[in-house]
């Protein structure tokens, strides 16, 4: 795949796309690795414009949006966001997580200006720039799901805490970035994380975003294969 192709595309998205990005490689990343959180993994993902985003959000671009940690992909989805805000972990579809990998060899950091939360999901985006990249196959990597969310009434409603239990397992040898600061090898995970600023919200009916510079919201804890299986078939259950 040639550099000289993906500038030439990069070029063809126009001044404010180019002025707003940095071009990132392997080398840069910790895990060499791209990620995604989906319901399912998908055969493969095609670049394409977004069919939903918020308004300010750039909409020129044919993207397949991925994320450099596991959390930067958790903030960046909307379905999740609302699923901790609704408090509905317990209903079928709204818990369980397939976590996909994506290798590449060039892809897109957009800043504030293209993506209004960029700056606290770290997204980056696989662009087609030759016949090889028209389209990305997606690798399982693990999963997630969320146990249950709790709300610790503090008596003041601006000070009450929400906490998430998620539950994860990374199935490759390569690990991952949980969040900036927080490695995952190979292995089963039990992490409380303080969503508090979720449930807050930012104003104008727009949630505040969690950040994957936020390593002091999580607490991670190892667990057994067995651990894991036994909050797996309670939490995914109603799945069938």
């Amino acid at each position: 795949m040639s550099r000289k192709d993906f500038d030439k595309a990069v070029e063809l998205l126009g001044e404010h796309v180019t002025s707003n990005i940095e071009v990132i490689e392997p080398k840069d990343l910790k895990v060499p690795l791209l990620f995604r959180l989906d319901d399912f993994v998908p055969k493969v993902l095609i670049p394409r414009l977004p069919k939903s985003h918020a308004p300010s959000e750039n909409t020129t671009v044919a993207r397949v949006v991925t994320a450099t940690t596991v959390f930067g992909c958790m903030s960046g989805h909307a379905g999740m966001l609302w699923m901790l805000l609704d408090r509905r972990v317990g209903e079928p579809g709204n818990n369980h997580y397939k976590l996909t990998c994506y290798e590449f060899d060039y892809a897109l950091l957009p800043n504030k200006k293209l993506v209004y939360d960029a700056e606290d999901t770290r997204e980056a985006w696989l662009i087609a720039y030759d016949k090889e990249t028209t389209s990305y196959k997606p690798f399982h990597y693990g999963e997630i799901f969320f146990h249950k969310v709790s709300v610790i009434v503090q008596g003041n409603a601006t000070l009450n805490k929400s906490i998430a239990e998620i539950l994860v397992h990374i199935s490759d040898q390569r690990g991952v970035e949980w969040c900036d600061g927080i490695f995952l090898e190979k292995g089963y995970y039990y992490i409380k994380a303080d969503v508090s600023k979720y449930a807050l919200g930012g104003g104008k009916g727009i949630p505040k975003r969690m950040s994957y510079k936020d390593k002091d919201k999580f607490n991670v804890t190892p667990i057994t294969a067995s651990v894991y299986k036994s909050f797996r078939d309670v939490s995914v259950s109603k799945k069938g």
